[in-house]
């Protein structure tokens, strides 16, 4: 069963993260306590949410997996690198 949209833990918002937006996408990846990891991109309905949350999709943009995918990869490489 899939958690909704709405369940999922929101961090707080890092310091800088309105100047700096890719800094509101790390943190995405977030652990609760116990260690299981959360990611609040981790289906495409999650990631239309916070995409429509900052202004950066309009509503209506319906995320495909694919690209769900390619801004997790993108996140993925702002943590690693």
């Amino acid at each position: 069963m899939e958690e909704s949209v709405i369940d999922q833990p929101a961090p707080p918002p890092a310091q800088g993260e309105e100047e700096h937006p890719a800094l509101a996408l790390v943190n995405t990846a977030i652990a609760l306590p116990g260690g299981h990891p959360v990611d609040l991109l981790g289906a495409p309905a999650q990631t239309d949410h916070w995409l429509t949350q900052r202004g950066l999709a309009p509503v209506d943009a319906g995320m495909r997996e694919m690209c769900a995918t390619q801004l997790r990869s993108l996140k993925e490489g702002h943590i690693k690198g």
